[in-house]
């Protein structure tokens, strides 16, 4: 019986230590993502943004990762706490994103964030701003007032927080109508500005001389191609012509055997006495 007891354990002894590996990795991992957004805090406030941001996105990187594992897949409140330390790492990140002027990055952080929801108003709200932020540092400016206007429109947005929020507008409008008036004095072409700094040439009209001495450079330009293109011609042909005359006569290849028994015939016919005396008559001529 003791045997027995001792190869039929209880269920609860034989899944102990795997739930306890289980929450030492996960101990583990939050450390590591505590670490990076320790270290992304102290950075940013001793104005080291580009550190801060490095960090801020290392811990992005990580929990992006842990998101998309299996792990996450088969425990869906270990994957939302992944999600929710994501979106803590975007909203700092864009933060610090707006310091050093990464100005699409912290928007597509501040997107993900309002994309999946975030987890606290606050947390919106910070998202709405700092989206507005960076959308405004990109030249969007339609996309800007809209982030900035929906964190208006929220009932729980007190006085103080919209100030910055009504500052952001302003600038937004003054750029606009910066922009107004620079397209419009670059497309109205009667404004004093435009007419003194475009330079027109000089309309001139030539004289008979001039005319007679232009005509007869192009009749000289013209004749130079005329000979040009004749002596093209000729060359071609003398090349061909020469080609043809360079050409070797057909080779005819003999075996060697053929080749004696040649040479025997021409032997055999100039001893002949009668070829003898036909060659002497030949050459007497």
């Amino acid at each position: 019986m003791k045997n027995q007891e001792e190869k039929s354990p209880e269920t609860g002894e034989e899944e102990s230590p795997a739930i306890d590996a289980k929450q030492a990795m996960l101990t583990k991992i939050m450390r590591e993502l505590d670490g990076h957004e320790n270290m992304g805090k102290s950075g940013y406030i001793n104005g080291k943004y580009q550190y801060s941001y490095s960090e801020y996105k290392a811990g992005l990187k990580a929990c992006s990762d842990l998101v998309i594992g299996q792990e996450a897949k088969e425990d869906s409140v270990l994957k939302a706490k992944y999600l929710v330390r994501r979106r803590k790492f975007c909203i700092n990140a864009a933060a610090a994103c707006i310091k050093i002027g990464h100005y699409q990055q912290g928007l597509e952080a501040c997107t993900l964030v309002l994309g999946e929801g975030a987890d606290t108003n606050m947390q919106r709200q910070k998202a709405l701003f700092r989206a507005g932020v960076c959308a405004r540092g990109m030249g969007e400016l339609d996309a800007a007032k809209d982030f900035l206007m929906k964190l208006l429109d929220d009932d729980e947005v007190d006085e103080r927080t919209q100030r910055p929020i009504k500052v952001q507008l302003k600038g937004i409008l003054d750029e606009k109508k910066r922009y107004m008036k620079f397209a419009r004095e670059m497309c109205s072409p009667t404004s004093e500005k435009n007419v003194e700094s475009i330079i027109l040439p000089k309309k001139e009209e030539l004289t008979s001389e001039e005319l007679e001495e232009i005509t007869k450079v192009e009749e000289k330009r013209e004749a130079y191609l005329k000979d040009k293109m004749k002596q093209k011609e000729l060359d071609e042909k003398s090349a061909q012509s020469t080609q043809v005359s360079f050409m070797k006569p057909p080779e005819i290849m003999i075996s060697e055997e053929d080749c004696i028994s040649a040479l025997d015939i021409l032997v055999e016919r100039y001893t002949n006495a009668e070829v003898q005396k036909a060659l002497k008559e030949v050459r007497a001529v």
